[in-house]
């Protein structure tokens, strides 16, 4: 205990570094999981046009189907701020996103437009739960931190679109 006075003073400072820790642990995971959905969205919008190839969908009939999204968003939030608020932000964005991820196989393996427009409303649905959940973790953070990082998750989901938009141009 070289520069310590008393017993206190040291458990004071492991109290501070645990926390300081504990804090860049809670970080990291938040930015994993924006940059996680930023990369599950990225994926779909970079296959966007192979999937209109393979359905022979025209650009009217594409952008009909595409607006399954916003809908099935606008229908989560009814849902939302209530799973939010029964299992917690951290279970319900892990689950999520999890749902998020596996919905990407399902939308290129729809068969029809209805099968798509299905997939997609689900996709919505899934990305915007998620979407809630991650935000209200990162809020919870930033109340920590007691300064605004926000803008860094943020950043992150975007990066995150940038790298799946090179992958999904292969």
């Amino acid at each position: 205990m070289p520069w310590y006075n008393n017993r206190k003073e040291q458990h004071m400072s492991q109290v501070v570094v645990a926390i300081n820790r504990s804090n860049k642990i809670y970080r990291i995971a938040v930015s994993t999981l924006f940059f996680l959905q930023g990369l599950c969205f990225a994926t779909w919008a970079s296959r966007i046009p192979s999937i209109q190839q393979q359905m022979g969908l025209s650009e009217s009939m594409l952008g009909l189907i595409l607006f399954a999204i916003p809908a099935g968003s606008l229908l989560s939030l009814v849902i939302s701020g209530a799973l939010v608020t029964r299992f917690g932000s951290k279970r319900v964005a892990a689950n999520a996103l999890l749902l998020y991820s596996l919905l990407l196989p399902v939308i290129g393996l729809s068969a029809t437009p209805v099968l798509l427009i299905v997939s997609l409303v689900c996709f919505g649905m899934a990305g915007n739960v998620a979407n809630i959940a991650i935000n209200t973790q990162a809020v919870q953070l930033e109340k920590r931190y007691e300064k605004n990082i926000m803008a860094s998750f943020h950043g992150l989901w975007g990066l995150a679109g940038f790298c799946a938009a090179g992958v999904g141009s292969y």
